[in-house]
């Protein structure tokens, strides 16, 4: 476990300063072997966890359980009190698994272990749509139809809406209730965690 934390924290330290990425491999350590994380079982002090619960919302590797009115990532109801709990979604798991192995973050390799049971043999084609997905959103966030649009040309097998249900249940992506109010289009979010990978280290 040991071992496992100070690659973990290697790894969190391209993105973090070092006191940062400490806190944060601890809390996803945490995280790793429950289907759910109470405030109560994160063992550190409570500003830092406080911190470190913030900064692992906004990057997506750590959801609140309760939610609003829908589903979304945006939706859920933060809270940093003994009785809330938060889980980490499918692909985060990946990431982090893989990090504590390594000492190095692989995002898209976190999105093939992810969907790999589904997608089987097309899981290689929609690490390829993911790649584009992420490049065509900077900002994180990009419309349905920009999706399709990214797709066709990949000759992917599955339909555009499977794929999205996939990503969605693989916590790849997430609907988005409050983008850009352009009448009849669904939007959605990707996974901030997942650019981790295209970031500099802050502190070089």
């Amino acid at each position: 476990m040991k071992n496992f934390l100070h690659r973990l924290e290697t790894a969190l330290r391209s993105q973090l300063q070092q006191n940062e990425a400490e806190n944060l491999a601890k809390l996803l350590a945490a995280g790793l072997p429950v289907e759910v994380l109470p405030y109560e079982k994160i063992d550190l002090p409570q500003n830092q966890k406080n911190d470190c619960i913030l900064t692992a919302f906004e990057e997506r590797m750590l959801i609140p359980v309760k939610s609003g009115q829908s589903p979304a990532w945006e939706d859920r109801l933060l809270a940093l009190c003994p009785g809330e709990a938060y889980f980490m979604p499918p692909v985060v798991r990946k990431l982090i698994e893989r990090a504590g192995q390594t000492g190095k973050l692989d995002p898209e390799r976190a999105v093939k272990e992810s969907i790999l049971a589904e997608a089987g043999e097309h899981a290689d084609g929609l690490v390829q749509f993911f790649r584009h997905v992420r490049h065509h959103a900077p900002s994180h966030s990009l419309e349905a139809g920009l999706m399709g649009t990214i797709m066709r040309p990949l000759e992917i097998v599955p339909d555009l809406h499977d794929v999205i249900d996939l990503f969605v249940i693989c916590g790849i992506i997430s609907p988005c209730t409050r983008g850009p109010m352009t009448t009849g289009l669904a939007w959605y979010e990707v996974n901030a965690c997942l650019y981790w990978d295209l970031k500099t280290n802050p502190a070089a």
